[in-house]
């Protein structure tokens, strides 16, 4: 049990950023383009999903600072779960293998290309399996 939990932990970290300012329509899926890592290929800079490959407890990251008083919706398995108004998430999320994580905009936003401690940034860590 722990040598997977080491071992799943490492493969399944991810951070992605935008890497030029991002105009992104109200209701459709926010893509981070850029990952700075991606252990386990479980981010898609494509589309902006993240799948999980593991049974286990997800910490769910998210950060976005831009004008307007954006609010984002963070959607698990497209079933808004969080409501971010202008600002950071995290929280524990149990996920189950082929399970799905993204943001999305209530309305129409750019996200502003800055890295990591700048604007806009999305990442889950594997925490432990369950």
């Amino acid at each position: 049990m722990y040598l997977f939990y080491f071992t799943a932990k490492l493969e399944t970290d991810f951070l992605a950023y935008v890497s030029v300012d991002t105009d992104v329509s109200g209701y459709s899926t926010a893509v981070f383009d850029t990952e700075a890592y991606d252990n386990g290929g479980q981010y898609n800079n494509n589309n902006g999903v993240f799948t999980a490959k593991y049974t286990g407890m997800h910490l769910v990251y998210f950060r976005c600072a831009v004008g307007g008083n954006p609010f984002f919706l963070i959607m698990h398995n497209d079933i808004s779960i969080a409501n971010v108004h202008n600002g950071d998430f995290s929280a524990a999320i149990k996920m189950n293998p082929g399970d799905t994580m993204k943001v999305v905009p209530e309305q129409d936003i750019t996200l502003y290309e800055v890295y990591l401690a700048g604007r806009c940034f999305f990442g889950i860590t594997f925490l432990y399996s369950i």
